[in-house]
């Protein structure tokens, strides 16, 4: 398994409230007001380029890490077409094939406001066929996604669309026998 730079978006994503339904981009300047709003999902993104170099299908599971409770939203796209991901969540990436793995995570609303406003971690985790050999990749999103409004201790609003950073936290191989 290879991967290529991960390409930070700009834009911040509201989860919706109906199960099935992907994020949807929230414009600059949305306001958001508490307690309303404070349960509200707000998520930062990037897409991560993957290339199975193996000669098998490889299986791809994307986490939020144990300790952080996130909201994820993901994609999986080959060829420009986006890949259904199979019953346990997990996606089936085939060898040689170059894929784009969207990720949206985040927190609520008042998460992102209470101090101090840690990144969103993401776990790709990737194993083989036979399932004996897990590669692990962690990634951190960061960057504003609120600024209160000057006064208003109530009223937030997304800012303007600025890259997040995204940075490769760690890196991990285990084995298991068969």
């Amino acid at each position: 398994m290879s991967l290529g730079a991960p390409v930070p978006c700009r834009e911040r994503w509201v989860k919706p409230r109906y199960l099935g339904q992907g994020p949807n981009v929230l414009a600059p300047g949305t306001e958001l007001v508490i307690p309303r709003a404070a349960a509200t999902i707000l998520m930062l993104g990037a897409e991560v380029p993957v290339k199975n170099e193996g000669t098998t299908t490889a299986r791809l599971q994307i986490e939020g890490a144990a300790e952080s409770p996130i909201e994820i939203h993901a994609s999986v796209l080959a060829h420009d077409a986006e890949q259904a991901p199979q019953t346990d969540n997990s996606y089936a990436l085939e060898p040689g094939v170059e894929y784009r793995v969207a990720v949206r995570a985040g927190r609520s609303l008042r998460e992102w406001i209470s101090p101090p406003s840690s990144p969103v971690d993401v776990d790709l985790v990737f194993t083989d066929s036979a399932r004996t050999v897990r590669d692990e990749w962690s990634f951190e999103l960061s960057g504003p996604v609120v600024g209160q409004v000057a006064g208003d201790d109530s009223h937030w609003q997304v800012v303007a669309q600025t890259p997040i950073q995204v940075s490769l936290a760690s890196t991990g191989r285990s084995y298991t026998a068969e």
